[in-house]
């Protein structure tokens, strides 16, 4: 039993039934808000409030645990990820990947926010790997945090993990340092420079997913994106996947909205 994820899915589902049974009941709206916004973090010190009124008025009892709201609490959030990672495998995903971009900004906290911020790295890489053997990560030295039963919480919820972790720094940033350090040369990977094939290969995956998301764009607007490409590549590659990328969809949206294709 997860400690914050099962009581929030009993409570959903009693929650509902109820509502589809008094629609109209402004009682059960204005629950079902203060619910969205304890699961969403929105708003403090909802917990105790939120139980109170979920317990009198739903068949399911179940505490509500707050999470805190003052510090960062590195175990709780390895114990909710991998938690909605285990949620996510049972409703026929794999798990859940989890993207941390810009983590070479890790450089540039102090020492204390620094040492604060390797705490959770290594909490969320340690729930993205095995919870034993050579390739699992010692956490011994993190600190639980928090109080009662939320202070004794493990790192990652379940003994398989179905979390996956990916960050993603600047080469020759501290953060790389930190990530070979903790994890090793094999696990960190350095992406190489695109060449021309691998624009090409990124416009085409753009333009499906343009055509699935507006079905309505002229096809002869999806066809004109392959010589208009090639001619932007004939000057020189560009400056980086973002800009290039960009250039795609502004050229797709100006097609699409004015209908016309140009492929000069």
């Amino acid at each position: 039993m997860h400690l914050f994820l099962d009581p929030a899915v009993r409570y959903a589902r009693a929650l509902s039934e109820c509502i589809q049974k008094e629609p109209g009941a402004l009682e059960l709206g204005e629950l079902q808000a203060l619910m969205l916004d304890w699961i969403e973090g929105r708003a403090t010190g909802l917990s105790q409030e939120l139980g109170r009124k979920l317990s009198r008025k739903l068949k399911f009892k179940g505490k509500v645990y707050a999470l805190s709201d003052f510090r960062t609490l590195a175990k709780v959030y390895g114990y909710m990820l991998s938690g909605l990672a285990a949620l996510a495998q049972r409703s026929g995903r794999r798990g859940l990947l989890l993207l941390l971009d810009e983590t070479e900004l890790f450089s540039s906290l102090g020492k204390e926010a620094r040492a604060q911020a390797a705490i959770v790295f290594r909490v969320l890489i340690a729930a993205a790997l095995p919870a034993g053997g050579e390739e699992s990560l010692d956490l011994g030295d993190v600190e639980g945090g928090g109080h009662g039963a939320i202070r004794n919480l493990p790192p990652r919820f379940g003994k398989v993990s179905h979390l996956a972790l990916c960050l993603a720094a600047t080469p020759g940033s501290a953060s790389e340092d930190f990530l070979r350090n903790t994890l090793g040369d094999k696990r960190v990977l350095e992406l190489l420079p695109m060449m021309r094939k691998d624009f090409v290969l990124l416009s085409q995956r753009i333009r499906a997913l343009y055509a699935r998301a507006y079905p309505e764009t002229p096809p002869r607007a999806l066809s004109a994106l392959e010589d208009k490409v090639d001619s932007w590549l004939s000057r020189g590659l560009p400056g980086s996947p973002r800009e290039f990328g960009r250039k795609v969809v502004d050229f797709l949206d100006f097609c699409r909205h004015t209908h016309l294709d140009f492929a000069g």
